[in-house]
C-alpha cells in the first residue's frame, strides 16, 4: 500500500465508507442487524484477508526451494518462511518506524525483506562456507 492509499482499517475512512455503503446499496435486514454494522462487518473481513494474501505473498519470496516429498519437512519450511516474515516485520516495526499524530509511520523501504534475505544468506555462506564443486564417488 502506498502512502497516499486509504486504509480502510483508520475509523474516519471506514465511517466514510460505510455511511457511502449504506446510502447506496440497500440491503435488506431482518431486525437483528442494522445495515451499517454488516458493512463494517464486511470492510473489516476484507481489510484482514489483504493482510493474508500480502503475508502469503511474502512467504514465496523466502519460501525454501525444495523436492523433498516429506510433508513434514515441507511443513518445518513453510513454518521457517513464516517465521523470517515475522522476524523482518518486529524489527521493521520496532526499530525503523515513528508514531506520527497518533499513527505509526513505518519505513519499511529502509529495510526490506529482500535485503533481509540477502544478510541471511551471506551469514550463512560466511559460517558454513559456500559448495563450488561436488565430487562424486568413482565407481
Amino acid at each position: 500500500m502506498t502512502a497516499t492509499t486509504p486504509v480502510l482499517t483508520d475509523s474516519k475512512t471506514l465511517n466514510e465508507v460505510v455511511n457511502c455503503l449504506t446510502e447506496n446499496v440497500p440491503i435488506k435486514t431482518q431486525g437483528k442487524c442494522e445495515q451499517q454494522n454488516i458493512f463494517k462487518i464486511l470492510i473489516r473481513a476484507a481489510t484482514q484477508r489483504v493482510g493474508i494474501e500480502s503475508s502469503y505473498r511474502m512467504k514465496n519470496q523466502c519460501r525454501i526451494k525444495t523436492t523433498v516429498k516429506n510433508p513434514t519437512i515441507r511443513f518445518l519450511f513453510v513454518a521457517l518462511s513464516f517465521l523470517i516474515i515475522n522476524i523482518w516485520i518486529y524489527l521493521v516495526w520496532h526499530y525503523l518506524s515513528c508514531l506520527k499524530r497518533s499513527t505509526k509511520q513505518v519505513f519499511s523501504h529502509l529495510f526490506t525483506l529482500k535485503q533481509m534475505l540477502e544478510f541471511l544468506r551471506q551469514a550463512v555462506d560466511r559460517n558454513y562456507g559456500v559448495a563450488c564443486q561436488v565430487c562424486l564417488p568413482s565407481g
